[in-house]
């Protein structure tokens, strides 16, 4: 077939296409209906009825929108800690491009511990990061952001190592990276085996916080406070206290002690400022207090004198378990 009768096919094919498809040609009272064998032939010409080209089309773009989205990955959390003989990760910290992972570091109190310098070791494809400023460098406004940072990459495969170091210890931290398609760290805390020299343990100011929590001289808080035994503080149901430090990992229980009664729990031990707030503190001797909670509250965060964070986990027996607080 010649060009010239190619293009007069394809332009009788648009002309009737434009008649089978219009139910008005010319003036309103002509009706036109189409030959089906024309109409037939139209459609075969153009790939089908207007209808389907209409729903290709849109299939066509719903397809193009679902290609912009990878398949959903899994994203990990993890917390370790280093000993001093070995201050190298143990697993490669796992990258995704289309994800932000970050690196939480304490000191052993389970306290920030800022790093004072990072690098990759492979700088083009795994980006660390550091504060908010485009140094990616924590400012002196931003030491509550230094102890954490932030790891991206613009790769789909490869592999590099960090070093991280720290005031105080004389060696660096290392840690494997790893760049993965279908999964990645999302959080990595890693307590390191030293106290940050640059903390500052917030004094308790007494004054203030019995403006804001009342110390009282109750009668079974002052049980819990001379060790009488269980039996003797009855009413009231003995409750279990483990202390834990930031990274889940336990810790002596020492004298604490705690009983529930009457819509309150009893907690006797040295923590300062437990969150969340008791309604009532009686003090002891050599720093010893009990603090009364309203309710059964399951966790509670405070500092030893130390400067040890500590998150204490409170479990209720089960003959409690109907019991209502409000």
């Amino acid at each position: 077939m010649t060009k010239t009768n190619a293009s007069l096919r394809a332009a009788v094919f648009s002309f009737a296409f434009t008649i089978c498809t219009t139910s008005v040609y010319g003036q309103d009272n002509i009706k036109v209906q189409p030959d089906p064998a024309v109409k037939e032939a139209v459609e075969i010409q153009e790939g089908g009825s207007p209808e389907l080209i209409r729903q290709t089309r849109e299939q066509l773009e719903e397809y193009k929108r679902a290609e912009q989205y990878d398949p959903k990955i899994k994203c990990y959390t993890k917390s370790v800690s280093l000993p001093l003989s070995n201050l190298k990760l143990g697993f490669e910290v796992a990258v995704n491009s289309d994800y932000i992972t970050t690196l939480t570091f304490l000191d052993q109190n389970g306290n920030p511990y800022p790093t004072r310098l990072s690098r990759a070791g492979d700088a083009e494809s795994f980006f660390v990061c550091s504060g908010s400023s485009s140094s990616c460098e924590a400012g002196e406004d931003e030491l509550d952001l230094a102890h954490i940072l932030t790891l991206s990459t613009n790769k789909l495969a490869g592999r590099s190592n960090l070093k991280v170091l720290f005031k105080g210890l004389h060696r660096a931290v290392h840690i494997p990276l790893v760049v993965k398609r279908n999964y990645c760290h999302d959080e990595v805390t890693i307590s390191l085996p030293n106290i940050n020299p640059d903390f500052e343990m917030p004094e308790p100011v007494l004054s203030n916080y019995e403006s804001i929590v009342p110390q009282v001289d109750d009668l079974l808080a002052r049980g819990l406070l001379d060790n009488l035994a269980y039996e003797l503080l009855s009413p009231a149901t003995p409750v279990t206290v483990n202390p834990v430090s930031m990274t889940d990992k336990k810790l002596p229980i020492n004298d604490l002690r705690a009983v529930y009664n009457d819509g309150f729990t009893y907690i006797k031990t040295r923590l300062l400022l437990p969150q969340p707030s008791p309604n009532a503190i009686t003090e002891g001797l050599m720093g010893q207090r009990v603090y009364r909670f309203k309710g059964k509250p399951h966790d509670i965060r405070g500092t030893y004198p130390s400067g040890r964070v500590v998150i204490l986990k409170i479990k209720y027996p089960d003959s409690l378990a109907a019991y209502r607080t409000f």
